[in-house]
């Protein structure tokens, strides 16, 4: 009701003179008055008929409560209550026996029962057998400090599992008893699957290296990285060995610096090509100059983006030079 002194003052003469004919109580629950100093206000009034001798009205006797802090009190309470109720978030609220006495839909929904089938129902309901024993811990400690954070698996209704993050916090009765406490849900699954994933990937890589390792560590076979310039990225003991580098050294070297059978540039068509050669025979310089035969077996594995390439190096000296006295002695043979 807006403000205006006359209107007001018409408004409540023909609400009295109404009683007055009637003869009748009148309780009026909530009225708006306008007042100057204090603006709107919501009052609780009763007006009550006062009789003479004859029995007829008099006059009127009015009692009048200010309930507007009330009115205030219950609108933020339906507020918050209707934010809690459609909030983001699963928020539940639980008695000191550990039991559900207030669950929001996204709460519900997370846990697979509508909020009214968890209502009275146990917490330990709705967390795995397996983390149980770590929940109790969890409630203990939110006892002890008033507020606790933790991830755990649930379990929902059909019995199937999700992995939720919690924020419990205590309440307390106006004696600073501990009443129960609030328990602030979020699912993250997603979020699990991606870590679990992302463990798993960590863990097949550390076995990679580890294989990778092994085999640049123990094999016979000389085997070098290399990059898309023909630079050593990373070699074995073996490869420095029968270069006659330190394993140190050969991490400044080139392709073109051991390669004894194409020219540099002939090198970098070869590396550059679409064309793989998974097999192939070519001639390496040693550090002193000496060279020999070896036999590659190249290969090409895409890293972070990089092109890099993989060889391991045979040394077929041996075998070449049998080859060469073995072809001597048929012709020997065949001119004899």
């Amino acid at each position: 009701m807006t403000y205006s002194p006359g209107k007001q003052a018409e408004f409540f003469n023909q609400k009295d003179r109404k009683v007055l004919e009637t003869g009748n109580k009148e309780d009026i629950p909530e009225e708006v008055v306008s007042s100057l100093s204090l603006g709107k206000r919501w009052l609780h009034t009763v007006k009550i008929p006062i009789y003479d001798e004859r029995h007829q009205p008099q006059y009127l006797l009015c009692f009048s409560e200010d309930i507007t802090d009330k009115k205030q009190v219950e609108s933020e309470r339906k507020e918050l209550s209707e934010v809690m109720e459609n909030a983001v978030s699963g928020i539940s609220r639980l008695d000191v026996t550990g039991r559900y006495i207030y669950v929001n839909k996204t709460y519900a929904q997370i846990t697979g029962y509508q909020p009214e089938e968890m209502i009275g129902m146990s917490w330990e309901k709705t967390v795995h057998p397996d983390e149980l024993e770590k929940l109790i811990v969890v409630y203990n400690q939110m006892v002890k400090e008033g507020r606790v954070e933790v991830e755990t698996i649930g379990i929902r209704k059909d019995s199937s599992i999700f992995y939720k993050q919690l924020v419990m916090i205590a309440t307390y009765d106006e004696q600073h008893q501990l009443s129960g406490h609030y328990c602030f849900m979020k699912d993250i699954s997603e979020r699990a699957k991606l870590e679990a994933e992302r463990r798993k990937a960590e863990l097949n890589l550390e076995k990679e290296l580890l294989r990778t390792k092994t085999l640049f560590n123990t094999s016979m076979d000389g085997v070098v990285v290399m990059n898309y310039r023909g630079d050593v990225i990373q070699s074995s003991p073996s490869f420095a060995q029968m270069l006659g580098y330190t394993l140190e050294e050969t991490l400044s070297l080139n392709l073109v610096d051991w390669d004894a059978q194409w020219t540099k540039e002939e090198l970098q068509i070869i590396i550059n090509s679409d064309v793989v050669m998974p097999l192939f025979e070519t001639k390496h310089k040693r550090k002193d100059g000496s060279k020999y035969d070896v036999e590659i077996s190249y290969s090409r594995v895409i890293l972070d983006g990089e092109v890099l390439h993989f060889c391991i190096c045979r040394d077929i000296s041996d075998r070449k030079q049998k080859e060469i006295a073995l072809t001597q002695a048929m012709e020997a043979a065949e001119t004899g």
